[in-house]
């Protein structure tokens, strides 16, 4: 019995090196090869299941359980974790890596030596303690092994480790516990690991779609609307929506946002339009949706009338203060210039134009800070 015992305990330093890959969507409940200190799982009976230490292929120390009581007949030995919160989870999926004796290679144990063990699960809103009660649980899955090793392989250090990846669905619970019933097979729990996958928080068509859980039928899509991002409006025809996948994956993009009057898309945002004074004539033009101002005139004192072509330096110079608000047809705002002033006198001041949309109709209110305090506006579309 020792003899075999022995064998399965040199298993962990032939660990073959395993890609720990652990993509972004995968949210882990528990991962054995993390802890530092005892996992303290509870065995039943006392003389089944056996934690003990060792290390991994990177030579971090881990803790692992074993079994190997193949020469006695009418094996019924449990292991039980501790109780897993599953955090809004609801497909669970179980990754068990665990290498498992081949029963030919050991003499004397036909009938007795099994090649199989048990993974159950119990939910519970609570921490079921150490007692086992095998009449809580629910059977997962008969976990065999892909490989089997055998006394030449460990003469020769050749490992055989096996994964197998199970998964529970339509929880309840607040959590739960699992459970590995052994019926008679030498084998080594080499690291179980337990997380549930989500859509993580992604920008897409320049809206933000929020972390996601995936859903527990595999079948099923999770429609996700998204927010549009800072200085971008929302396609009213066409809202921005994804579909989150059971696997954690974005499927489907559908609608988008679109930057602002005044914002160009950049990577996955809108950022601001930076304009000197003269580029603000083609600006307005283009962008602005905004009629074309040609001229500021100030009616009942026609010595105090010239041309100035908006984006002309010497109307606007380099005070300009560029768009407090950029308009956009069919919003209610008004729009907002501010320009500094110099006439060819050498008056200074500052010049304010109001501008909106009223039943379709351009309306505008203007003032010059001058010694002239009201002022109107000639343009042409």
């Amino acid at each position: 019995m020792e003899q075999f015992k022995a064998v399965i305990s040199v298993l962990w330093i032939l660990l073959l090196n395993r890609n720990e890959e652990c993509s972004a969507e995968e949210v882990v409940l528990l991962n054995s090869k993390e802890s530092q200190a005892e996992l303290g799982w509870t065995s039943y009976p006392s003389n089944g299941w056996e934690e003990i230490s060792g290390v991994d292929e990177k030579y971090k120390p881990i803790r692992t359980y074993q079994v190997c009581n193949v020469m006695e007949p009418s094996q019924n030995n449990w292991l039980q974790t501790g109780w897993i919160w599953r955090q809004g989870g609801q497909r669970i999926f179980i990754e068990l890596q665990f290498t498992l004796r081949d029963c030919n290679s050991i003499p004397g144990v036909s009938g007795s030596c099994k090649e199989t063990f048990n993974l159950l699960y119990a939910e519970s809103d609570w921490d079921l303690g150490r007692v086992t009660r095998e009449d809580r649980y629910s059977k997962i899955d008969t976990i065999a092994a892909d490989e089997s090793f055998t006394q030449g392989d460990l003469g020769e250090r050749k490992m055989k480790l096996n994964t197998e990846v199970r998964e529970i669905g339509h929880l309840n619970r607040k959590g739960f516990h699992l459970a590995f019933q052994d019926v008679g097979a030498c084998v080594a729990l080499v690291s179980v690991r337990v997380y549930y996958k989500r859509c993580l928080s992604t920008v897409q068509n320049l809206a933000v779609f929020p972390d996601t859980v995936a859903e527990a039928a595999f079948s099923t899509l999770v429609e996700v609307r998204g927010s549009c991002v800072n200085n971008s409006e929302v396609d009213t025809d066409s809202p921005p929506r994804m579909h989150c996948s059971a696997e954690g994956e974005w499927l489907v993009p559908i609608g988008k946002c679109s930057c602002s009057a005044g914002y160009e898309e950049g990577h996955s945002s809108c950022e601001a339009l930076l304009y000197s004074s003269a580029s603000l004539h083609s600006l307005c033009r283009k962008s602005c949706r905004l009629p074309f101002l040609a001229s500021l005139h100030m009616p009942g004192d026609e010595s105090q009338w010239w041309e100035a072509p908006l984006g002309h330096s010497a109307l606007l110079k380099d005070s300009l203060a560029l768009f407090k608000r950029i308009y956009t047809a069919g919003s209610p705002a008004r729009l907002h210039f501010t320009y500094g002033l110099t006439s060819a006198d050498g008056w200074g001041g500052r010049y304010v134009l109001v501008l909106g949309q009223e039943d379709g109709e351009w309306i505008g209110a203007d003032y010059l800070w001058l010694p002239l305090t009201r002022a109107a506006v000639a343009w042409q579309p």
